[in-house]
């Protein structure tokens, strides 16, 4: 549905092992910042007591704010209004039409053929009123299509909402995606410089070979350039995520995946079903009432109108005053426009049926975009217990090795790699409940949700 947003993926595949002179090389670099070892690490499966989220930075509060402050909100709600003073312009074919005139003359030419010595003034004032009395049906069908255009100008409007906040939504998920990489990440620096102490107060014991220190400075070396990585991917998901509400900046705090909304567990057929309210489909719907509309106005062009008019006033001629005044009722029967009206006619029910067609067709990308959207939030809810059973194996293995080392049977390169793939583990549960989370916004776009209460 949205192209995903970019990202640095220098390190993606994370090395397990580098070589001694790159080791030695980056070892002096490898010092974390001065902040790095206050931070709190969150971990989903050991938080006894996780912080509540502050309104400013749950997606719904985000949500809430881009959805009062974006500039696409605020356009496409100054178009809907705009349509519904066009809908009241269009009723004023139902009232009279009154003006005021007025008007002096200074002329010699009493008429063309006649002509004067003496200049005089030539005046007149009054009111006039117009009115169609019955025009057949053509200015109920002006009306009628004044409010179709003002039912698309609110149906333009939702889709901007659900527009932008399924743009929020995945901004807030990458944000999510990426601090928990940062968090994860840190730990496993954390790790990484633990056993490079450890190795080298053995070393110097005499108890281990100067090799297990150079294995150690390269693991942390390796954990150091993806933590850096890793910092610069969540400052590029925050900065998006900032211009997703429509804010120059976030507040300070700690994001978490929202909670899975209702319609994510609700069956195919009722998500189709669900669909067919969505602005994609019934903006269509609503071209189809627009066409066969313009289809009946062209209809129309053809009868006749029928128009009262009148007006009261006075007149002046030189010094001379009296009143003016005039009435009447107007028929107007067309009776021939050069085959105008036919080709209008003909014309409008071409359009209806290309609406109609639209229509079809965008029920169809709909209802695939949902049945897409429905498979994937399937298989990613399915791969969510799988990643994380994969990390608690990968921990257990971890454990095992650093027990084997500390008890002197186990090898510095077997703890190293048993981090490793902890830490991918670890990498892979958040990119899995990022994409479970990701799946979940497709399927609320798909369908025409917000996915909040607003």
């Amino acid at each position: 549905m949205s192209p995903e947003s970019p990202r640095l993926r220098l390190l993606a595949p994370r090395p397990r092992r580098c070589f001694f002179a790159i080791a030695i090389f980056l070892a002096g670099t490898a010092a974390l910042p001065a902040t790095a070892t206050t931070l709190a690490v969150a971990r989903r499966n050991e938080a006894a007591s996780p912080r509540p989220l502050e309104p400013a930075l749950a997606l719904s509060g985000l949500i809430a704010t881009a959805l009062r402050i974006h500039p696409d909100i605020r356009s496409a709600s100054a178009s809907a209004r705009a349509q519904v003073f066009r809908v009241n312009g269009a009723r004023s074919v139902y009232y009279p039409q009154v003006a005021l005139q007025g008007g002096i003359t200074e002329t010699n030419a009493v008429t063309s053929t006649q002509i004067g010595i003496t200049p005089f003034t030539e005046g007149n004032a009054g009111l006039s009123a117009s009115w169609d009395v019955y025009a057949f049906g053509k200015n109920e069908s002006t009306v009628d299509q004044a409010q179709i255009q003002a039912k698309l100008g609110r149906i333009a409007y939702d889709q901007a909402r659900l527009d932008v906040t399924y743009a929020v939504r995945q901004a807030y998920v990458d944000w999510v995606e990426t601090r928990s990489l940062v968090t994860e990440q840190l730990v496993q620096v954390q790790n990484s410089r633990q056993l490079y102490d450890e190795a080298l107060a053995f070393y110097r014991h005499g108890t281990r070979a100067w090799i297990d220190v150079t294995s150690a400075q390269a693991a942390l070396a390796s954990a150091s350039a993806s933590y850096v990585v890793d910092v610069a991917n969540e400052r590029i998901a925050r900065h998006q995520l900032a211009d997703a509400v429509g804010i120059p900046a976030l507040p300070t705090g700690t994001p978490a995946f929202p909670p899975v909304p209702a319609v994510a567990a609700a069956a195919e057929p009722a998500l189709l079903s669900q669909a067919e309210s969505s602005p994609a489909v019934a903006s269509a719907r609503t071209q189809v009432q627009l066409a066969r509309q313009e289809e009946q106005t062209a209809d129309r062009t053809g009868l006749p109108d029928v128009a009262v008019s009148g007006s009261y006033g006075a007149r002046s001629r030189g010094q001379q005053v009296a009143p003016s005044w005039s009435g009447g009722v107007t028929l107007s029967v067309p009776l021939f426009s050069g085959f105008g009206v036919v080709s209008s006619r003909d014309a409008a029910h071409q359009l209806t049926l290309a609406a109609q067609e639209t229509l079809a067709n965008a029920r169809l990308q709909t209802h695939l975009a949902v049945s897409r959207a429905y498979l994937t939030l399937a298989g990613a809810r399915q791969q969510v217990p799988a990643a994380e059973a994969a990390e608690r194996a990968a921990k257990v293995n971890l454990d095992q090795a650093e027990g084997r080392y500390r008890e002197g049977v186990g090898s510095i390169i077997e703890v190293s790699d048993a981090e490793a793939q902890y830490a991918d583990a670890q990498a892979a549960t958040i990119r899995t409940l990022a994409a479970y989370q990701l799946a979940i916004a497709d399927l609320l776009h798909a369908t025409g949700h917000l996915g909040v209460s607003s």
